[in-house]
Parts: structure tokens; sequence; C-alpha cells
């Protein structure tokens, strides 16, 4: 799901685990979020799903942490790199990545421990799934759909570098046409009707000297 940035990518996935429950989904999910953005995820479940009993895996005490009736399970990409060990042990329903972009790397630590973890479904959201080169592409659909695009080394001939070194537009078509029934992206343009009226307003601040430079 790569919808821009403030189009709802957290409550239309919030809205999919309701209705995979309410249809007798049975075993748990777990969504892993920046640090920054596991307590919104626990907010914003609360608030439009607050028939889920959720649990947050996180931070100092986890150890003692009692998920056994959780059906969401709210973690960090760096808990799930240190506890890699026990969380792959699990099946889960869902697999929900948030700011996938940060497994843009696949030889991380962090990427390789996200790959292991087990699920019946598959979601990355990220309103930039590309932010460096068509090697981000790689990474996230290698935890979507492994093998998908084989090895890195075929990705590189036939996609990555004729279309960033000789802008190859067969390749290219190719690509688009491959990815297309995966990817689900809306733009704020495509949107804009339904989007309440932009507010600006421009504040001036004068700077004290100490923050004054030359």
């Amino acid at each position: 799901l790569a919808d821009e940035m403030g189009l709802g990518k957290t409550v239309q996935t919030i809205a999919l685990l309701r209705k995979a429950y309410a249809d007798g989904m049975k075993k748990p999910s777990i969504v892993v979020a920046p640090k920054s953005l596991v307590f919104n995820w626990e907010s914003e479940l609360r608030r439009f799903a607050p028939e889920l009993p959720l649990a947050i895996y996180y931070g100092t005490g986890r150890e003692t942490a009692d998920f056994s009736d959780a059906r969401i399970i709210i973690t960090s990409y760096a808990t799930v790199r240190i506890d890699i060990d026990l969380l792959h042990t699990m099946e889960f329903g869902f697999v929900i990545l948030d700011e996938s972009q940060i497994i843009k790397n696949s030889g991380t630590k962090t990427t390789a421990a996200v790959l292991r973890l087990k699920a019946s479904h598959r979601i990355a959201l990220s309103g930039t799934p590309i932010e460096n080169n068509l090697g981000d592409m790689y990474s996230l659909f290698k935890f979507l759909n492994p093998g998908f695009f084989g090895s890195v080394a075929e990705f590189r001939r036939k996609y990555q570098i004729p279309i960033e070194l000789v802008n190859d537009e067969d390749a290219l078509h190719d690509l688009k046409s491959r990815i297309y029934p995966f990817i689900l992206r809306r733009t704020k343009r495509s949107v804009l009707p339904d989007l309440p009226a932009k507010t600006e307003q421009v504040v001036f601040v004068e700077l004290e000297p100490e923050h004054l430079v030359a």
C-alpha cells in the first residue's frame, strides 16, 4: 500500500484487520513500525478497532509481556531484530510493515530478521517505496513475495541496470506490468476533492542575537 502521506494507510490496514478477524481469522497479526510510531498504532487501533485485543511488544520489560490472547501485536523494527529467535517461532495471520522502506537494504540485520517472520499474508506500507534506486523495490518484494524477482543479480541485470543506466523503456514497461497487481497507490492530487481545504499561516519570528548567523 503506497498511498502518499496523509491519505489513510493506517486506517485502511485497520479496516482490513477488522474484517479478517470478523470473518474468523484465528492467528494473531503483528505490526512492525518505527519506534516513534508504535504508540500511534496503539492509539489508532484502540480508536478504530476497540474489539481487537492488542499488546505492545517493545522496550524494557518486554520479556514478561503476555500476548497470548492478543489479536494484534505492535512492535518495532529494532525489537524484531533483537528478538527474532522468539518471534520466528510464531505463526501470524498478517505481518504488516509500516514505513517499510526501512528494509530497502536487503543486506542489513533488520531486513534479514523481518524476512524470517512467518505469516499467511504480508503487507508493506510506505508513502515512498522507492527512495534511492530500484534496489529498494527488490528488497520490498523479497519480503512480500520471495522469489518474485529471482536473485538480486537477476533483478539488476533485467531491470535495474537497463532502466537506471540506459532508460530502457521496454524493461520499464515490463517491470511496471509485473508489480502493478501488487501495489495500491493514490496520490494527494488524485483524491484532492475529498481532502479538506488547505490552511496556511505565515508566522514571522525574530531571532535572538545568539541565534543570528552572519
